[in-house]
């Protein structure tokens, strides 16, 4: 569970320097967030390379969806909806498993 959390937050943190220029502390606390929401529900099925990538995913999402919302001019001082975007991921069955 742990790995997933690490990677959300250095992906979030990796591209907020990228591209923004700068650290965004908020924003990668929220991808801290996000990559713990993402690695909930499968957290029991997963590898640890699956937990990786379900942070990076993760991660991405939180990124992208609060820079979405901005773009929109939708309010969310607590950019609760793109941290849970991580979620998405799930729903489509974009996490990799262990074969049975």
């Amino acid at each position: 569970m742990w790995i997933a959390t690490i990677t959300g937050g250095t992906t979030t943190l990796l591209l907020s320097i990228l591209v923004n220029k700068s650290i965004e502390i908020t924003s990668t606390l929220n991808g801290i967030l996000a990559g713990l929401v993402s690695i909930t529900a499968p957290c029991a099925v997963v590898e640890p390379v699956g937990a990786f990538v379900i942070g990076v995913i993760g991660g991405a999402l939180q990124y992208f969806g609060s820079l979405l919302l901005l773009k929109l001019r939708i309010d969310d001082p607590l950019e609760a909806a793109p941290v849970h975007l991580g979620k998405a991921q799930n729903l489509l069955g974009l996490e990799p498993q262990r074969p049975c």
